[in-house]
C-alpha cells in the first residue's frame, strides 16, 4: 500500500456499504463507537529504517527517535498534540507483516523517554506492530484495541493459562478483550467519558 492508500485505510470516511465495515477505517470506527465525541485524525509517512527490524526489536524508542527525525525538517509534529497537554497524543509504527510475531505482535507504550523532544512537544504512546493491511478489518481493529491502551484502557482478557478470555460470553464482546472484533463496551466508553453515569445501568 502506498502512504495515501494507508491513509484512507485509516482516516478515510465513514462507508456503511464497505465489506469492512465498522472496521472500514479507524477513523470512521472511533466517530461512530464515540457518537460523535472522538474525531480521530492523522498523517501517515513511509519510512525505510536504517536497520534490520531484528536490531529495533529491542530498540523500538529508536525506532521512533529514528522516524521522527527523518521528518524533522519537513513536518510539525506539534500539530499532533491535539489536547494541548505538551505531548504527541500517540504514533503508530507498522511494518510488513514478514517482521514476524515474536517481536512485533502489535502493542502500545510509552516512548520512555522525557528528555526527548521534537518541535517543541514529547512523545505520549507509541504503538508498534506488524498487522498487515491486505485485511483492512484485522488491521483497524488490532490498532484500534492499541488505541485503546494509548486512551488508558487494560486489556479485558487474560494473560496466563489455556482460558485467555477475559469476559465471557455476551459480556466478551469488547474490543480490549481477546481477538473481538466488536465494539467498546459500555464501561470502556464510560471511562473514556464518552458515557456519562447516569447512562449505563
Amino acid at each position: 500500500y502506498t502512504s495515501e492508500e494507508l491513509e484512507r485505510i485509516a482516516f478515510g470516511s465513514a462507508d456503511e456499504s464497505s465489506v469492512n465495515y465498522p472496521f472500514e477505517s479507524m477513523s470512521a470506527f472511533c466517530e461512530r463507537s464515540s457518537k460523535g465525541a472522538m474525531n480521530l485524525t492523522g498523517k501517515v509517512f513511509s519510512y525505510t529504517c536504517r536497520k534490520s527490524a531484528a536490531y529495533y526489536a529491542t530498540n523500538k524508542n529508536e525506532l521512533a527517535r529514528e522516524c521522527f527525525e527523518a521528518f524533522n525538517d519537513s513536518v510539525d509534529f506539534s500539530q499532533f498534540d491535539k489536547n494541548g497537554d505538551g505531548q504527541i497524543d500517540s504514533a503508530l509504527f507498522t511494518l510488513p507483516a514478514a517482521a514476524g510475531d515474536d517481536e512485533w505482535w502489535p502493542c502500545a507504550g510509552p516512548l520512555g523517554d522525557d528528555t526527548y523532544y521534537v518541535d517543541g512537544v514529547k512523545v505520549g504512546h507509541i504503538i508498534t506492530g506488524n498487522a498487515d493491511p491486505v485485511s483492512i478489518t484485522n488491521f483497524n481493529s488490532s490498532y484500534l484495541h492499541e488505541l485503546g491502551h494509548c486512551m488508558g484502557l487494560p486489556d479485558y482478557y487474560l494473560y496466563t493459562g489455556n482460558d485467555t478470555e477475559g469476559m465471557h460470553g455476551p459480556a466478551g464482546t469488547e474490543l480490549m478483550d481477546m481477538d473481538a472484533f466488536s465494539d467498546f463496551s459500555a464501561v470502556s466508553k464510560l471511562l473514556l467519558g464518552w458515557y456519562r453515569e447516569n447512562q449505563v445501568l
